[in-house]
């Protein structure tokens, strides 16, 4: 199994979000990846899930999802723990 590569993040001062919504109500959820910016594990599983919910491989049967890939693109473009400079 291979996991699809990270997308670029062009502007380190935002993120971008995907949401799946049911028709039917239910829990909330969302699943955040790269709260790290050298941790990239999370945000390669979330693409896969991702992938999943677009292709139909996978369907949400009530309430809602949301996935941030990226959460601190920042530290994630700088290849590093935090965006603190060091």
């Amino acid at each position: 199994m291979t996991f699809p590569s990270l997308p670029a993040v062009p502007i380190a001062l935002q993120f971008q979000s995907v949401n799946f919504t049911a028709l039917k109500p239910g829990p909330t959820l969302i699943v955040l990846g790269a709260v790290h910016g050298n941790e990239t594990a999370g945000s390669k599983a979330i693409l896969r899930c991702m992938e999943e919910f677009q292709s139909g491989a996978k369907t949400l049967l009530c309430g809602s999802v949301t996935f941030v890939p990226i959460t601190n693109p920042l530290a994630y473009n700088r290849k590093q723990r935090n965006a603190i400079a060091t």
